[in-house]
């Protein structure tokens, strides 16, 4: 009966191992790796969530952000288009054989602009230029009408040829007021 007790101890003890080892042990890892996985999950919906809370605070944040570039941008704009519009006119003189004196806008239009700039969008901003050169009057004629034929011009208001006092190469003397267009393919042509 001993051989029996054991044979039956020595049964029950292979059957829990071969419990633990094929069943319990492998369950228990499995249960494991779940609970991992579910506090990693757990873990990604809080930053999730933090992310979420700070959505609206971001985008508010970009919104005026992206609002003060903009109003930044615009006054650069302009004032690169003023100075592009500048040496467009002044390298046109020079092509056509004139001496640029002046060139200058209107100071109370440029005032005016800071304020236009800030409430209009998408709009076409215009300005008047005052033009004094000095050269012949045949190309005094060649740069008005390559003036009128650029794509910023937008109409002379005033033109005014006078004899040169201070040239005493016989040089006539242009004053002209024209309207143009601010706008990057304008200050560029």
């Amino acid at each position: 009966m001993n051989r029996r007790v054991l044979a039956y101890i020595g049964a029950a003890i292979g059957l829990v191992a071969i419990w633990f080892f094929m069943i319990y042990a492998p369950y228990r890892q499995e249960r494991k790796q779940e609970l991992t996985k579910t506090e990693q999950a757990l873990n990604q919906l809080a930053n999730f969530d933090q992310i979420l809370s700070s959505v609206p605070n971001y985008l508010s944040s970009s919104a005026n952000l992206e609002a003060d570039k903009m109003n930044i941008m615009s006054h650069l704009y302009v004032k690169s288009d003023i100075l592009k519009l500048f040496g467009n006119l002044e390298r046109t003189a020079k092509q056509h054989n004139l001496m640029p004196l002046e060139i200058r806008p209107s100071i109370l239009e440029l005032l005016q602009l800071n304020t236009l700039i800030t409430t209009t969008n998408k709009q076409p901003l215009f300005i008047n230029i005052d033009m004094n050169l000095t050269g012949d009057y045949v190309d005094i004629g060649r740069f008005v009408q390559s003036l009128e034929s650029k794509p910023f011009f937008r109409g002379l208001s005033h033109c005014l040829i006078l004899e040169n006092t201070d040239a005493s190469n016989g040089d006539l003397r242009l004053n002209v007021r024209f309207k143009t267009i601010l706008a990057q393919s304008g200050a560029k042509s």
